[in-house]
C-alpha cells in the first residue's frame, strides 16, 4: 500500500502527475508494472492498494548501491 500525503500533493503541484499515475497503474497490465487494486482516502491520506511485489523496487536496488550483472542489466533494458 502506497500512502501520499494529501498536503504534499499540493504543496508540490503534483495533482496532475498522483492523477496519471493513479490511471495508469489502473490500467496497467504489464509484467513490469504492479496494477492498482483499489484506492481509497483519508482526510489526511491517499492510498493506493497494490499486490505485494517481494522483491521490490528497482529504486531500492539503486539506493542500496547494489551492482546487477550486466545480463540483468540488459533485461530490464530491454
Amino acid at each position: 500500500m502506497k500512502a501520499i500525503r494529501k498536503d504534499k500533493i499540493l504543496q508540490f503541484n503534483s495533482l496532475k502527475c498522483t492523477w496519471t499515475e493513479m490511471q495508469v497503474l489502473t490500467q496497467a497490465d504489464h509484467p513490469f508494472l504492479c496494477g492498482l487494486k483499489y484506492v481509497f482516502q483519508s482526510q489526511l491520506r491517499l492510498y493506493f492498494v497494490m499486490p505485494l511485489l517481494a522483491g521490490g523496487s528497482l529504486r531500492d536496488i539503486f539506493v542500496r548501491g547494489e551492482k546487477m550483472p550486466e545480463k540483468l542489466c540488459q533485461f530490464y533494458i530491454s
